[in-house]
């Protein structure tokens, strides 16, 4: 089970957006791709755990 999160970065809150039962890296494509952020799944990050885009001032993660 994947978890996608959504941080900004002046709070210190992450919010839960979406739960899938995809692997992290196809589930962060896939939300993007949902949102119309295609052009941004090219710039996701490996992260120990997980993965991360940056999309302007949003961090979206997925564990």
């Amino acid at each position: 089970m994947t978890t996608i999160y959504v941080k900004h970065p002046q709070k210190d809150a992450i919010k839960e957006v979406h739960m899938t039962s995809d692997r992290p890296k196809i589930a962060l494509q896939k939300f993007l791709d949902a949102k119309g952020y295609s052009g941004d799944s090219k710039n996701i990050k490996q992260l120990d755990s997980g993965y991360q885009v940056r999309i302007s001032a949003m961090n979206y993660l997925a564990y």
